[in-house]
């Protein structure tokens, strides 16, 4: 609530941590005041320095200017504004033209944040000796509403009445929409009508890590949890229709100074009944970086301590019982409908059968394999009705360039997104999943068709235990930094480079360990998968490797 004997502060410290989910990427702050809600480049911080005129307020914008005239910004050229405390200084009947300045300047789909002091918490001009003379009239839902309609169309996807501690104020998010005429109001629907006990699940990684994450998801929507899920784009788009999430919060890089992002956990960490942070949980913890003490740790030694299932962890950290997981994704309408097409492209070209095979994984230094062109060669050579689908970013589209223009083999890297890699997986179009400890293997984990999966820095107890159909693979005679004389099967190191933990094969290129995976234990394994739909049973062969338990 409203203190009169408070001092005047800078009200968007406020919400900052509140609204910084919804600044992604270039904005404007309008009216910033001392400092920007966001102390980033790409927030562009815009005020006419009134408020040093009235309360003696030191102003720092980037631009000194009038906000009801953004001219010198191009039409859709932000992906946001955000203002605090300034409509109110404006007469009611100025309302619409001014919002509709501002957003004239938002990309579609952008938004406009809004934090305006909230009529009933704050006085109304006029009524209290102490409050804003400045201000023109009593800021209530409906008029905020109202004058929106007259501007453009736009969902509501945000909306809170702040009335805790020293806040008096309304928060708006208004997603901005190509329809003039169409208002929603969906964060009505994910505000938690029903009051459900509230839980935030945050895990900021890459694809593999949020599809983990999912089980997670899933086993507190089970217990009748509003789940919100704090991810980090891109891998958040894996899980943007997932039902088992009432909310999901994503978080771009840089979007958040690093410096300042405990703060905004903390911020948001008060909010629920239930918290639950998995960032970091693997690569910290059963994964050694380099620069922390375990990375030089004797391979006997971090193995003892990381060879723990990813899965177990996570739930360890959640509190919830340890459960063989049973994750999926899920695809929308029109994905179903592109993934029908590609399968009757493939058809067409004579594929009765599909090894969905990614070629690399986030590290191109363990998690390439680097005899696909043998096992290619023999598919075309001995199977002329399978088709092999290679997927990846598109900085894997060097690793199958020898297979350009080939008709059975659809070179998909950098084309297909990963929903999209997903979806064709989800669909069933996939008659085996071959490839290194990547994403697309953790999305195909749980579903039934066989995979083969080359680990590297993973043992089957960290991440294969429990798959289902799965044969994995492992190098068994490696000798490395990290696995040292043959003494362990993986490394559990995070290996961006291969100084100082992995040892590159000289022939190949790639990490000694990936190289080691036998291509005849590949082919053989793969022939019993398409013909069978099962996968294989397979033992390393006898060598020197010790058994650490």
């Amino acid at each position: 609530m409203w203190d009169p004997n408070a001092p005047e502060g800078h009200e968007a410290a406020k919400t900052r941590w509140r609204v910084a989910p919804y600044l992604k990427g270039a904005g404007l702050d309008l009216g910033c005041g001392p400092c920007k809600i966001l102390d980033t480049r790409f927030c562009i911080g815009v005020d006419n320095g009134k408020d040093t005129q009235l309360f003696n307020i030191q102003m720092r914008p980037d631009i000194w200017g009038d906000v009801s005239n953004l001219s010198m910004f191009a039409s859709a050229s932000m992906d946001y504004v955000f203002s605090s405390h300034v409509l109110e200084h404006f007469p009611y009947e100025q309302v619409p033209a001014l919002l509709r300045e501002w957003c004239r300047v938002v990309k579609l789909h952008g938004v406009m944040a809004l934090y305006l002091p909230a009529s009933g918490l704050y006085p109304d001009p006029g009524t209290h000796p102490k409050c804003n003379v400045d201000h023109k009239w009593a800021v209530t839902f409906e008029r905020v509403l109202e004058a929106m309609k007259k501007v453009c169309g736009w969902d509501l996807v945000e909306y809170e009445l702040c009335g805790d501690a020293d806040e008096y104020s309304h928060f708006f998010v208004f997603k901005l929409g190509k329809n003039p005429h169409r208002h929603d109001e969906s964060w009505k629907k994910s505000s938690n009508p029903d009051k459900k006990p509230t839980v935030a699940i945050t895990r900021l990684g890459a694809f593999g890590d949020v599809i983990q994450a999912a089980a997670i998801f899933e086993a507190f929507k089970k217990r009748g949890y509003h789940v919100t899920a704090f991810l980090s784009y891109p891998a958040s788009e894996l899980v943007a229709f997932d039902p088992n999430i009432d909310k999901l919060v994503v978080v771009l890089q840089d979007q958040i100074p690093i410096q300042q992002l405990g703060h905004y956990w903390l911020w948001w960490r008060k909010r629920f009944d239930h918290w639950v942070n998995l960032t970091e949980s693997i690569e910290a913890n059963l994964l050694a970086m380099e620069g922390n003490i375990r990375f030089e740790w004797p391979p006997a030694a971090r193995h003892m301590i990381m060879n723990r299932n990813y899965w177990e962890l996570q739930y360890r950290i959640a509190g919830i019982p340890p459960e063989v997981p049973q994750t999926r994704f899920y695809p929308n309408e029109d994905e179903k409908k592109w993934a029908a097409k590609e399968l009757q492209r493939m058809r067409a070209a004579g594929c009765e059968k599909l090894i969905l095979w990614p070629l690399a994984g986030s590290s191109r230094t363990h998690k390439v394999w680097p005899h696909i062109d043998q096992i290619f060669g023999r598919v075309l050579g001995c199977y002329p009705t399978w088709g092999i689908v290679t997927v990846g970013d598109a900085s894997c589209q060097d690793l199958d360039e020898k297979w350009k223009g080939n008709p059975k083999i659809f070179r998909t890297s950098g084309s297909w997104t990963m929903r999209q890699v997903a979806t064709f997986i989800d669909q069933g179009y996939a008659d085996a999943v071959v490839g290194p400890e990547t994403g697309v293997m953790s999305i195909a984990a749980f579903y039934p068709m066989p995979k083969i999966i080359f680990l590297s820095h993973s043992t089957t107890e960290n991440l294969t235990k429990d798959w289902r159909n799965t044969t994995s693979l492992w190098a068994p005679e490696t000798w490395c930094p990290g696995r040292g004389k043959n003494e362990v099967p993986a490394c559990h190191m995070m290996l961006p480079r291969f100084e100082p933990g992995c040892r590159r094969n000289e022939v190949t290129g790639v990490a000694q360990c990936a190289t080691e995976i036998k291509p005849e234990w590949v082919w053989s394994l793969l022939q019993k998968a398409i013909h069978e739909g099962s996968a294989g049973t397979w033992h390393p062969p006898a060598t020197s490797v010790l058994e650490v338990k």
